[in-house]
């Protein structure tokens, strides 16, 4: 149940951070070449990674990847702010 759980977790997070970003970039292409943005984007791709890798290959990946992920998108996020 939980890996289940889990599963559906890194699914909505990864389809969540893709469209979010691309909903907030789409207008001007020129910022797309932001951190932010590209930040984002990979998030997004190492969620949706993790859920593939772990429906097929019965693995999960490691949680630093998880905290990686955190860190990113708090220290992009911040430096957008100033």
């Amino acid at each position: 149940m939980k890996n289940k759980i889990r599963n559906v977790c890194d699914l909505v997070l990864g389809i969540l951070f893709m469209v979010s970003v691309i909903a907030g970039y789409y207008k001007d292409i020129s910022y797309m070449s932001e951190y932010c943005f590209i930040s984002g984007i990979v998030v997004g791709a190492v969620f949706l990674f993790s859920f593939f890798y772990a429906t097929y290959g019965k693995k999960r990946l490691p949680l630093w990847v998880y905290f990686d992920c955190m860190i990113a998108i708090v220290i992009f996020s911040l430096r957008q702010l100033q």
